[in-house]
């Protein structure tokens, strides 16, 4: 399950809903910024002092023309 969050601003991110996938995340994303293409390119922020490399990606960023968007993988129980 994943996550996608939104900043319009530089005062925070506003939760925009879960996705069962990473593709259909970023479809949202295309729809959102009403791009003409099937994909975007994505950026990883890689937490260094994290134990495991699954806990170092903390997520996938992309900079549109209308908003930032990251996409982070959701945890069982996560609380937001």
């Amino acid at each position: 399950m994943w996550q996608l969050w939104i900043t319009k601003t530089v005062d925070g991110w506003v939760f925009s809903g879960d996705f069962d996938s990473v593709r259909a995340t970023t479809r949202r994303i295309i729809e959102l910024e009403e791009y003409p293409v099937s994909g975007i390119h994505l950026q990883i922020f890689v937490e260094t002092d994290a134990g495991r490399d699954d806990e170092a990606f903390g997520h996938y960023a992309h900079t549109g023309r209308k908003a930032r968007y990251a996409i982070r993988r959701r945890i069982k129980d996560d609380q937001r």
